[in-house]
């Protein structure tokens, strides 16, 4: 199996027998074909890439989906910091209450370490609400990471000093938003897709729940229809 790593697909295009993508990697342009194409990506990645193919490969309903998805933007900062005397004894913190929050959650990480194995530190992460992912997306590390700091240490006093980022993410299109009927929608697209005999295929949070498990779960049942 050949696997491109930083590697920009920019357009998939249908030759008759075969699909042909095209992009960009660090060593040129690359353009490839084959006999079927998943598109595992955001919804609306996935509409830009396959705008130009024919309705026999991507329906009209699946295009109208695929361009009606929106998401909610999020910037994770994830810090190590020196180990709490005391558990918060809780896994999330959440900036509850009317009115916009800057702050979406903070959570703690021992809960998924071994209770027999006790680190000298441990990891915390601070997430940003919608607005205010949008409002600082361009700020630099170290100005984001004092931020995330302050805000962490509004819902939660005992952060103690010495905090140090240990990762930062910023994703403009983080997670799906769950408008009314888009369960019902994402599950017509999948039956759709499942008894279709179109060479491309989707999958993605956006056709499940807005988690990790539910990406992988489209992935494993877009692999099953391809297999057959």
């Amino acid at each position: 199996l050949k696997v491109s790593l930083e590697t920009e697909i920019q357009s998939i295009h249908d030759t008759g027998e075969q699909l042909r993508i095209e992009g960009q990697s660090p060593n040129g342009p690359v353009c490839e074909t084959f006999d079927r194409v998943v598109v595992a990506t955001t919804a609306t990645v996935a509409h830009r890439l396959t705008k130009n193919l024919d309705e026999t490969l991507v329906s009209t309903e699946q295009r109208d989906f695929l361009s009606s998805q929106d998401y909610a933007a999020n910037i994770h900062l994830c810090y190590r910091i020196p180990r709490l005397a005391e558990s918060p004894g809780v896994s999330t913190i959440m900036d509850c209450g009317p009115g916009p929050h800057a702050l979406a959650a903070l959570s703690f990480h021992r809960s998924k370490e071994e209770a027999k194995s006790p680190q000298e530190k441990e990891l915390i992460s601070v997430y940003l609400s919608d607005e205010e992912s949008l409002r600082t997306m361009n700020w630099s590390d170290e100005k984001l990471a004092a931020h995330g700091l302050e805000l962490a240490r509004e819902v939660f006093p005992a952060l103690p000093d010495g905090a140090q980022l240990f990762q930062l993410w910023r994703r403009e299109e983080a997670i799906p938003v769950h408008a009314v009927g888009r369960y019902r929608a994402a599950v017509k697209f999948q039956a759709a897709q499942a008894a279709s005999q179109s060479r491309v295929r989707f999958c993605g949070d956006y056709l499940a729940t807005a988690t990790l498990d539910g990406a992988i779960a489209t992935g494993l049942a877009t692999c099953d229809d391809v297999a057959r």
